[in-house]
């Protein structure tokens, strides 16, 4: 079947449709299959993912043989992991930031939820901050492309000790202009993203998730694939899952135990 030729649309009819297909929930869980990628390492492993929306998110982390080696809760403030590897039991207690120095990605509890369930990240809905168009692949598809400015350090006034006039520091201004651009990919039939760039030129990352596999039961078409690829300074990682089993019924609790005895460990 030849695909029709696309609309142009405007990054306001865009967004909208992108909202109106969301997938919304209150609670709740999955079963992921995944797999681990960095360099020449390969670690395949299964998960159980529980949420509430915006406020916490649970992963539990097995090998094939199903023993949990990994626990990890993050909710608005705090980010706590229990390791149970044999020869490598800890506790981790750290606060919410620490999650995008773990996963390489700008991350906080709501960007997370949107991460596994297909939603958009990084997406502006302010008018005119993103420039919408088509381009084809396998087929078309529409774009929405943005590049922001923004002041990593916005200091206007750094003690410069080898600048003095009458022994007087003189305040040094810095001028630290990057940005980071993202762009996106939109299927036509359900408006749901497909493929997302973000690109941090301040730190030279490049992250591409790639969403498949849209659900065609489900009402919000969510996709039961995602492969996510990092490039950095330091090499290249993937993450590779399959949503397996979802429910949206079931309420958590969300208490993290652990082993007393074990080690903590805050950074």
């Amino acid at each position: 079947m030849t695909q029709e030729p696309l609309k142009e649309r405007s990054q306001a009819f865009l967004t909208r449709h992108i909202d109106k297909n969301k997938f919304e929930f209150d609670w709740l869980g999955m079963k992921l299959d995944a797999e681990f990628t960095s360099g020449e390492e390969q670690q395949g492993f299964k998960a159980t993912v529980r949420m509430r929306k915006d406020s916490a998110v649970s992963v539990s982390i097995s090998p094939a043989l199903g023993i949990e080696v990994l626990r990890m809760l993050v909710d608005k403030d705090s980010l706590k992991m229990v390791s149970e590897i044999p020869g490598d039991k800890y506790v981790f207690l750290g606060s919410v930031d620490q999650l995008s120095e773990l996963a390489k990605i700008d991350l906080d509890v709501s960007t997370m939820q949107d991460l596994l369930i297909g939603n958009p990240i990084g997406l502006s809905r302010e008018e005119g901050r993103m420039k919408s168009g088509i381009e084809k692949l396998d087929v078309e598809y529409y774009t929405l492309i943005s590049r922001m400015s923004r002041r990593v350090r916005r200091a206007t006034e750094v003690q410069d000790s080898s600048s003095t006039i009458e022994g007087r520091r003189i305040p040094k201004r810095l001028e630290d202009n990057d940005w980071i651009s993202s762009k996106f990919w939109i299927e036509s039939n359900f408006y749901k993203i497909t493929k997302c760039e973000l690109t941090d030129v301040r730190t030279r990352r490049m992250v591409q998730i790639n969403y498949s596999e849209f659900d065609e039961e489900d009402p919000s078409h969510y996709p039961r694939k995602c492969n996510i690829q990092i490039d950095d300074v330091k090499g290249k990682t993937s993450l590779d899952f399959k949503i397996i089993r979802i429910n949206t019924q079931n309420h958590y609790d969300f208490s993290f135990d652990y082993d007393k005895d074990y080690p903590i460990k805050r950074k």
